[in-house]
């Protein structure tokens, strides 16, 4: 289980842009309902509807109000044969990719089990915000948002932080210890886990014990990024991706162009570590 009660999560990824989103359900039968709100966003935000759905045969998927759900909005079902992965291969090596450095994080860090969501989405920030030579050097959320983040300062995920405490007496400490569980996605501050009363909270002025990441080498749980400052030419270096896998994509060199209308989006299920 987890800080919320979740036991498993949904991940959707659009093979537009490759940026993915990942939630916490506490049961397979909230997919419907994460999806829907995955839908509005994109239709509020960006003006776009989903054409195409892809996932396997899971009862999360092929249940008669998700088809309902499809057929009155338009969007094409997309399904797998059974025992063939190929074409969800996606999100499922992204889960399994995800899992993979929550795994590190919880190791290195030496934080309890139950903060393996916390963990999980800060992988997918991460993973959202690297170059991949799919969308050939650019990041899924330039891609998506159509603007080039410059990241500074990112700390280790489950490093040790201080916030200020205003309901300290005049000889109590002025500072209280947490740990750090990532970003929030709702507000400008940081996710802190509260050893103390393990709860999980949100803070904007905090002291991080570790250095932060903006150095010549960037350490995320994968291959290194580097900085490459003999292809520069201006004064803000170019980031490109060293060792990373090269994945390869059917068809011409149009497969990702700048514009494109449809969208398809693939969905798959991982459970948690209960």
């Amino acid at each position: 289980m987890v800080i919320g009660g979740a036991s498993c999560t949904v991940t959707f990824i659009d093979e537009h842009s490759w940026f993915g989103v990942v939630a916490g359900l506490h049961a397979k039968s909230e997919v419907l309902g994460e999806y829907k709100c995955r839908e509005a966003w994109l239709k509020v935000q960006f003006r776009k509807d989903i054409w195409r759905l892809q996932s396997d045969c899971g009862g999360e998927y092929m249940g008669n109000e998700f088809s309902q759900h499809l057929r009155e909005h338009g969007t094409v079902r997309q399904l797998t044969v059974h025992d063939h992965r190929l074409r969800t291969e996606l999100p499922k090596r992204c889960n399994g990719i995800l899992v993979e450095h929550v795994h590190a994080m919880l190791i290195d860090s030496g934080l309890p089990r139950f903060l393996w969501l916390e963990a999980m989405k800060f992988a997918m920030w991460i993973r959202n915000r690297t170059t991949t030579h799919a969308l050939y050097g650019k990041t899924p959320y330039e891609v998506l948002y159509r603007v080039k983040l410059e990241i500074r300062d990112i700390h280790l995920w489950g490093s040790r932080v201080w916030a200020q405490s205003l309901t300290a007496g005049k000889l109590d400490p002025r500072g209280q210890e947490g740990r750090s569980a990532g970003y929030d996605g709702e507000s400008k501050g940081y996710r802190v886990y509260w050893t103390d009363s393990r709860v999980v909270g949100v803070e904007q002025d905090l002291i991080f014990e570790d250095w932060s990441i903006s150095n010549e080498t960037i350490l995320l749980p994968g291959p290194p990024i580097k900085r490459d400052h003999t292809k520069s030419t201006d004064s803000k270096h170019r980031v490109t991706m060293e060792g990373g896998p090269e994945l390869k994509h059917e068809g011409s060199q149009n497969v990702f162009p700048k514009q494109r209308d449809p969208l398809l989006w693939k969905a798959g299920v991982s459970m948690g570590d209960s």
